[in-house]
């Protein structure tokens, strides 16, 4: 594992509950290991030379590093004379194989390993992968390796190709990061309202995590629920005047998307939706 941040952690913590030895967790050259590292219970190694040195080949080594540092992973990695004989896959969802090519121009095998799942500092964060989709893309024996490793954890692989991967990645930002954005919003709404802080951080995640329950079970069109899909005009217009700024045009956004998928899925009449259309365009 070459990367110790939030992801490379629970990948090497999952794997180990999966029986599935990890040789090292590489972290960069001179730094100190922190106490999330050194928890994980791998040996460590320091920088691109020690990390493999401390793998028996030929050895499976996942790159867990920041999107915008694979390239340079890869380079460092590729400068060690004995790197070659192992096989590299990153896990950016953004940037294909390619992005290893000083690896693979040395005549190693490279793919990509996008666990779909968002972890957290917790040192249980790695019991979420189990049930997660996983995008992969290799080829030959290697992809064969990287469904396996991905089955092994309970994971749910799939083929991602190239014009997919930037969409993919887009519709997980939407379904993850911006709930935590929509979260900060109705906090803040919250505390607008002269609700104290602690209930305003806290008030609004049993309902996401009930709607998102709502969401697997039936699916995002029939849980959709609101006054958008019934077509209740009085009570949005009572929304949008206690609102204001930032918060006023994220609602009258995100309320016309709803009012899309209302109409789109059926649950809407046009008849019903109209008035509600000319308010939020208002």
């Amino acid at each position: 594992m070459f990367g110790a941040g939030r992801f490379g952690r629970a990948l090497a913590r999952a794997l180990k509950h999966a029986g599935v030895p990890v040789m090292a967790l590489g972290i960069r050259q001179g730094a100190r290991p922190s106490a999330l590292q050194r928890a994980v219970g791998v040996k460590l190694a320091s920088g691109a030379a020690g990390f493999v040195r401390a793998l028996p080949a030929p050895t499976l080594v996942f790159i867990c590093v920041q999107d915008r540092n694979v390239a340079q992973a890869a380079a460092e990695l590729a400068s060690v004379p004995s790197a070659p004989v192992h096989r590299f896959a990153h896990s950016c969802a953004t940037l294909g194989p390619s992005a290893l090519d000083p690896l693979a121009q040395q005549g190693a095998r490279v793919g990509t390993f996008h666990l779909l799942q968002s972890f957290g500092p917790s040192p249980f964060a790695w019991q979420r992968v189990a049930g997660s989709f996983c995008a992969i893309e290799a080829s030959g024996g290697l992809r064969r390796e990287l469904f396996e490793r991905a089955r092994a954890l309970g994971a749910r692989p799939f083929d991602i190709r190239g014009p997919q991967r930037a969409a993919y990645h887009a519709a997980a930002v939407l379904a993850s990061n911006a709930l935590y954005t929509l979260l900060d919003a109705g906090e803040r709404v919250l505390l607008g309202a002269g609700f104290a802080r602690r209930a305003a951080a806290e008030m609004l995640v049993p309902l996401m995590q009930g709607s998102l329950a709502n969401a697997l079970a039936l699916g995002a069109a029939e849980a959709l629920t609101g006054p958008v899909v019934r077509g209740d005009t009085e009570t949005v217009s009572r929304h949008l005047t206690a609102l204001l700024g930032r918060e006023r045009e994220l609602y009258r956004v995100l309320m016309q998307a709803t009012l899309e998928l209302a109409l789109r899925t059926g649950r809407l009449s046009q008849s019903h939706a109209a008035p509600l259309e000319k308010l939020l365009r208002s």
